[in-house]
């Protein structure tokens, strides 16, 4: 309806707000059904506007009430959407049909746009003219989701006394919503507790069909989404604090820690919250939180009685596990300082320490070792922490640990004695990482059990940067392994291998010309 939509004389006149001069052209004749570049006809234009002059001249001079714009919209539809009862009723009066709907899903209706602002008195001239206030759209959405998405108190008023089912469901992708879950997760704090009062079911849960997966209820939605009016409001009208929903991982508190709500996990938790409630996996609130830097989080989560070492999730993590694997320094400080298990051990034989050098935690890595790290722990796959930040390339994680003490030419990898640098070879940062391990001295021609030298271990996997710092720091190029074999026979029998397998390219043959 703006700039650019062109259109005859009347449209100018009335998308300027001239009520007097489109009077004076209805009078002079000026057409009353043509469309601008919007599809808008004067009367779509006039109804907008709330010009009820114009309008009842328009219908008077034969305009057509139920003509569609380029969205889809009637007149109808933008005088209610305006809130203004007089056209609507003139519309109506002129046979308007206020049923019809616009938009995705035909998710709009006169009735749902005057609910969402708010216009009383549209919708009751909707419902006396007989509109359905149980009509849904296509995703079966009902006025009262509209009135919730709004905050219109006035609107749920109406609509409770007019029939509407409160906890009717809908939402896109087959999400089972009710008002009061559109209101919480909106922060509609008025329209939700006006649905309370009008007896919402405050522990039913939506659900998001395309997975079968719960959303949770109203309080997990205000708590996730940080309404903090909306959960004193639903924990006052009674609702469960510790409710897991069916087909649901997340309670309350967990949506809570989660969104970084401080006050509202101080609240939940005043009202009797489990802080060591478990998941289908094992994992209580501060297991979640671990995946934050919100020290503030864990403060309030172990001042309340959470267990910093009692719980495991089914791998046989600790949350101080997960706050190393997620690289969350703040978090790993914290857990330390209320006295986690330093070394423990989950089901694969990971430390912390293994679980923050997989993650290149450089400052998770440095608070374990000042707190007393093993820096030589084995995991089950007899991989030390120095093993896994140069196989993962973690250059600032591999310096802490070797100022921290690591033995740069100790096996690293206890089932065949491969030292860090012949790990390195294996990263996606080879050159970094290797040229770190060298500087801290590491021996370049050191072997496995299997007599593999880091250059054997690069030939093997075509890594050509590998190969040319190896042999500039000193690598033996005829080096011979248990089976006497030379780097270069090793990656002549790796390219064949490659080749005949992937049918590759010349490149499979790099490490060769290097050699």
């Amino acid at each position: 309806m703006g700039a650019g939509a062109g259109g005859s004389a009347l449209h100018l006149a009335l998308r300027a707000g001239q009520d007097a001069l489109a009077q004076e052209l209805l009078r002079l004749g000026a057409p009353t059904k043509a469309k601008d570049n919007n599809g808008d006809t004067p009367l779509h234009l006039a109804a907008a506007s709330g010009l009820g002059d114009v309008v009842s001249l328009l219908l008077r001079d034969g305009a057509e009430v139920d003509v569609l714009d380029n969205k889809g919209r009637t007149s109808i539809h933008l005088s209610a959407e305006r809130g203004s009862p007089s056209t609507v009723q003139a519309l109506l009066a002129a046979g308007g049909d206020p049923s019809l709907r616009y938009g995705k899903g035909k998710a709009f209706s006169a009735l749902g746009l005057a609910a969402r602002g708010g216009h009383v008195e549209v919708m009751q001239a909707l419902i006396r003219h007989g509109v359905d206030v149980n009509a849904p759209d296509s995703n079966g959405c009902t006025a009262l989701h509209s009135a919730a998405i709004g905050d219109a108190v006035g609107a749920i008023d109406v609509l409770i006394e007019a029939g509407a089912s409160i906890d009717a469901q809908g939402g896109e992708d087959g999400e089972m919503y009710t008002p009061l879950h559109v209101a919480s997760e909106k922060g509609s704090s008025e329209a939700a507790l006006s649905l309370v009062k009008h007896g919402a079911d405050v522990h039913r849960s939506g659900r998001m069909s395309r997975w079968g997966r719960s959303c949770g209820n109203a309080l997990i939605l205000a708590a996730g989404r940080g309404h903090t009016m909306i959960v004193t409001s639903l924990l006052a009208a009674g609702v469960n604090v510790n409710l897991r929903p069916a087909y649901s991982d997340k309670s309350a508190l967990d949506a809570a820690f989660q969104g970084g709500h401080a006050d509202i996990v101080t609240t939940l938790i005043q009202h009797g919250a489990f802080v060591d409630a478990t998941d289908s996996r094992g994992c209580t609130a501060l297991f979640k939180v671990s995946h934050d830097t919100n020290a503030a989080l864990i403060d309030k989560l172990v001042a309340a009685g959470a267990s910093v070492n009692g719980m495991a999730d089914h791998h046989g993590k600790t949350p101080l596990h997960h706050a190393c694997m997620n690289d969350c320094p703040g978090a790993v400080v914290s857990m330390l300082r209320y006295g986690a298990l330093i070394d423990v051990k989950d089901n694969c034989g990971d430390t912390p320490l293994h679980a923050a050098s997989s993650a290149g935690c450089s400052e998770g890595i440095r608070a374990l070792v000042e707190y007393g790290a093993d820096i030589k722990a084995l995991n089950a796959k007899g991989r030390t922490p120095l093993a896994l930040t140069a196989e993962f390339g973690c250059e600032d994680a591999t310096v802490v640990l070797l100022d921290a003490g690591a033995d740069v030419n100790a096996p690293a990898d206890h089932t065949d004695g491969s030292a860090a640098l012949s790990l390195a070879t294996l990263s996606e940062y080879v050159d970094d990482t290797m040229k770190i391990l060298i500087q801290h001295g590491a021996d370049v021609n050191a072997r496995n059990t299997d007599g593999f030298t880091a250059l054997h271990r690069a030939a093997m996997y075509n890594e050509v940067d590998g190969v040319d710092l190896l042999i500039s720091a000193g690598a033996i190029i005829e080096a011979l392994d248990n089976h006497k074999s030379t780097p270069l026979a090793v990656a002549f029998r790796e390219a064949v291998y490659r080749w005949k397998k992937y049918n590759g390219g010349a490149g499979d043959f790099a490490a060769m010309v290097s050699l």
